[in-house]
């Protein structure tokens, strides 16, 4: 082999040595973007200040931990005013509807009366948009609850909606807080965006 063909070939094996350590350096995220596998504490719920992708699932508890469920924020929808027309709202001319579906899963425990009302914000930047409480019922956007006799691997789907003001920021995160394990005021709630 000539001293030239040598060279070469420690060259080309220290650029492929280099490449896989930037590779590997990469795949490391400590800049609290969105994860696509959230971390797991040793209960099997979502390390308290996880942010996730819509569409990802948070295992949570509800406060005291008296129920665990895998809960999935799956889209954040903007409405439009028109929506609103029937609703009882005054001034629904002057509001931009957000609807935020999520599906749950029973994991274990009682989760009768979780009600994710209780539970989820809906946030435009840094600050919280409003819950919309129509005076009508609201078929865009309806929340659903688990029954009482809900068992473990039970599933539904729900929708909360919420408002701004027109022409105000969007609604681009949604935000889990039981005011205990999980807080937004010591940044530990769960959040996606």
């Amino acid at each position: 082999m000539s001293p030239d063909a040598g060279a070469w070939r420690r060259y080309v094996a220290g650029l492929a040595t280099a490449l896989m350590v930037l590779v590997v350096a990469g795949c490391g995220d400590d800049s609290g973007s969105p994860t696509d596998e959230p971390t797991l504490t040793k209960d099997g719920l979502t390390v308290p200040g996880t942010t996730l992708s819509v569409g990802d699932t948070a295992t949570v508890s509800r406060t005291n931990g008296t129920g665990t469920i895998e809960l999935t924020v799956t889209e954040i929808v903007q409405g439009t005013s028109e929506d609103l027309a029937d609703t009882g709202l005054e001034d629904f001319e002057k509001k931009t509807p957000y609807y935020v579906s999520f599906e749950m899963k029973v994991v274990s425990g009682d989760v009768y009366g979780m009600t994710m009302r209780h539970y989820l914000t809906a946030w435009a930047g840094d600050e919280q948009v409003s819950e919309l409480v129509p005076f009508e019922r609201f078929p865009l956007c309806q929340e659903v609850n688990f029954p009482m006799d809900a068992a473990v691997e039970s599933t539904i789907s729900s929708c909360l909606p919420f408002a701004t003001d027109k022409g105000a920021a969007a609604v681009d995160e949604v935000v889990f807080d039981n005011d205990d394990t999980y807080e937004l005021a010591d940044d530990t709630a769960v959040t996606w965006k």
